[in-house]
């Protein structure tokens, strides 16, 4: 059987202390990936219907890296729940929005959502101070002020989150992002 398709590894998903798979993407499409767990991998490329880019199966027949290049050198995703995902960036995006004195704003809009690597939940709110500077002051000025609040988490907030955005409209409207690298578990 020849080999059909051609993939490159861009990360490591790990649940707890182990690596459960990877996350692959396509030789030629590298913007889309894929997750595969160690057991397709090392029956994919044991019965060659597909090839990793310097990947090959080790002695004990899981994948490891080949030609120098080495697994344990790819950024890491962790493998959550959904429903565990989005509360814990909940109760991230809740303490931020009490650091503003929003936690009682019953204008505030919630949205959620998803790609391949991570998981998003967003806040929309006016937040009066950076309403008045206008979009671009207005946008860095809550960027660098979220900067500092993210790196002052509370410690059980800290894994919660990995990166946090934001935007400050024309109209002063502030959205805040919080989001997770995680593969999306179905």
């Amino acid at each position: 059987m020849a080999i059909t398709e051609k993939y490159v590894a861009v990360s490591r998903v790990v649940s707890g202390d182990s690596v459960v798979g990877f996350m692959v993407a396509p030789l030629e499409k590298r913007s889309k990936t894929v997750y595969m767990s160690i057991d397709v991998i090392s029956f994919g490329l044991n019965h060659k219907t597909f090839e990793i880019q310097d990947v090959k199966l080790g002695s004990n027949g899981k994948p490891r890296g080949s030609n120098g290049f080495m697994l344990s050198k790819l950024p890491i995703i962790s493998l959550m729940d959904r429903n565990e995902t989005y509360q814990r960036l909940s109760a991230v995006l809740r303490y931020l929005l009490r650091e503003f004195g929003k936690e009682n704003d019953k204008s505030i809009k919630y949205s959620t959502g998803q790609l391949d690597t991570f998981a998003k939940y967003s806040a929309t709110c006016v937040i009066d101070e950076y309403a008045e500077m206008g979009e671009e002051i207005g946008t860095k000025e809550l960027n660098d002020t979220l900067k500092f609040y993210k790196k002052h988490l509370p410690k059980e907030l800290k894994s919660c989150v990995d990166k946090i955005e934001c935007s400050v409209s024309s109209k002063g409207v502030s959205t805040i992002t919080v989001s997770k690298n995680r593969v999306i578990e179905e």
